[in-house]
């Protein structure tokens, strides 16, 4: 029975440590190129689309990842040859959609 507990204990804090490489290597690439989740939850929502909250000078994203989010604020910063142009402003990243691990307000 000890020894089944110990394989199941292996088991379990390897998977807590390969989740916790995960958050890490997301968060990394997240806040140093500004891209999107590799895997996106919830609708896939973070590109310009009905479900993102926009106000009056620019518009708001949150994309959901596996147990974190990335919030994102957009600004509008002019208009060149008919297309907006948006400046990224503000940008936070959520550890299960509670606790704030990093986040910049330009």
């Amino acid at each position: 029975m000890k020894k089944v507990l110990k394989i199941f204990g292996i088991i379990v804090l390897s998977f807590v440590g390969i989740y916790i490489l995960f958050i890490l290597e997301e968060s990394i690439r997240l806040k140093r190129d500004g891209q999107y989740p590799l895997i996106i939850l919830d609708g896939g929502y973070c590109e310009k689309t009905d479900k993102i909250q926009y106000t009056e000078n620019g518009y708001k994203s949150n994309c959901k990842g596996l147990g974190y989010s990335i919030e994102r604020e957009y600004l509008l910063g002019g208009q060149v040859h008919d297309s907006d142009i948006y400046f990224l402003i503000k940008e936070e990243f959520w550890l299960f959609n509670k606790y704030l691990l990093w986040g910049w307000v330009a």
